[in-house]
């Protein structure tokens, strides 16, 4: 397994078909969602093929 800037293969797919799932939502939808949306977060987190982390901290009350 190659390991580029820390990501595996594995990874990297990974990255790649949560991005493919935002982009086709966004369409559907006809906007850019925010990364930080608890509930953009929440379907992602969800997803089998996909264990999201958020980049940022959920942000504080």
């Amino acid at each position: 397994m190659t390991k580029l800037w820390g990501l595996t293969e594995e990874d990297r797919e990974l990255a790649r078909r949560a991005n493919e799932r935002v982009e086709a939502l966004e369409k559907k939808i006809g906007r850019k969602l925010d990364p930080n949306d608890p509930v953009l977060l929440s379907i992602l987190s969800s997803h089998p093929d996909t264990p999201f982390e958020p980049l940022l901290p959920p942000p504080k009350d």
